[in-house]
């Protein structure tokens, strides 16, 4: 008879009828972001892509939670393996969504901060000296007093003024296309974890009875955590950036930089418990990851974080704060 294979312990563990209660408590905080997530896109004053966005993620955790709701009253040997397969992935790499969300709040903040100049209005009033004839032309003279016929009224003001465009200052429009490609690189680099966490999820459930699979899943889980965290690190970097410049304002960066810091908790999360192992997903040893101990801490210190960002975000106007 084989050994039992050792395998990553599952991160938030498997819903027990003990995670009823927690799981309806955020099934239900997360239903009540939800609908305040649709009262702002339903709001002309707040509807904005970063919102729209914002409750994707909300509606997707409403439902992970929904479902582990119900599986916490299924006996544990039911348990759907298809299931804990999607719960790995998505809290493993799911929360990068948040960054994302966050990376797009500043590239808001720093696009209406260097903004091309507004068109300009300069007087442009006609007085008689514009109308003196030439006295090269023979038909100056006649020219000027029909001229000086149709401007007999007193000009209105939309004729007294002529709209000119102000042309963008070289250097700012510098910034903004450095700006775009900055943001553009990070963006793109969020994909990675995801992708990882795609991997990873297909290979956890199998990596219960295969060594070889168990072999690649616990590696995989510590590069996202890395990347996530690699990731985190440099928004709050660029949000220190942003700080010094003088045209940013100020509320906004403090209130992405407390975000993304709250956020940084979730990896760092994920290190510590990283090289839990376990020979079965309904293990309650320690080290299983679930352990009454074990499921508060991943409460603490996944689940909160994840949800006092993306409620805070539906929870302002980030149009108007971050115009985005």
């Amino acid at each position: 008879m084989s050994a039992p294979v050792s395998f990553p312990a599952p991160i938030g563990g498997v819903p027990f009828d003990s995670d009823f209660a927690p799981s309806l408590f955020f099934t239900v905080l997360y239903g009540v972001v939800c609908l305040l997530g649709i009262w702002r896109m339903a709001r002309k004053s707040s509807r904005s892509m970063l919102v729209g966005t914002t409750l994707i993620f909300i509606v997707e955790r409403t439902v992970i939670w929904s479902l582990r709701t119900w599986q916490s009253k299924t006996p544990a040997e039911d348990t759907d393996r298809f299931l804990t397969s999607y719960w790995q992935m998505s809290f493993t790499a799911g929360y990068i969504a948040i960054y994302g969300k966050l990376l797009a709040s500043l590239k808001g903040l720093m696009m209406g901060a260097f903004k091309p100049s507004r068109a300009t209005s300069v007087p442009f009033v006609l007085g008689p000296k514009d109308f003196a004839p030439d006295p090269e032309s023979s038909a100056s003279l006649l020219h000027s007093t029909l001229q000086q016929d149709k401007y007999t009224e007193v000009p209105s003001d939309e004729s007294k003024a002529e709209l000119l465009e102000a042309p963008e200052d070289p250097a700012v429009a510098r910034k903004r296309k450095i700006f775009k490609y900055i943001f553009l690189f990070f963006g793109l680099q969020s994909l990675t974890p995801l992708l990882l966490g795609i991997v990873m999820g297909q290979l956890y459930v199998s990596a219960e009875t295969n060594a070889g699979n168990a072999a690649i899943v616990g590696p995989l889980r510590y590069v996202i955590a890395s990347v996530c965290l690699a990731l985190l690190l440099s928004l709050q970097g660029l949000l220190l950036w942003a700080s010094r410049l003088r045209r940013t304002r100020k509320f906004p960066l403090i209130l992405l930089f407390a975000l993304a810091l709250i956020l940084t908790i979730i990896p760092i999360y994920h290190f510590i418990i990283m090289g839990n192992k376990t020979t079965s997903l309904i293990s309650t040893a320690p080290g299983s990851d679930n352990t009454p101990a074990e499921k508060t801490a991943f409460y603490l210190f996944q689940v909160v974080p994840e949800l006092i960002t993306s409620a805070t975000l539906l929870g302002i106007n980030a149009k108007e704060v971050f115009s985005a």
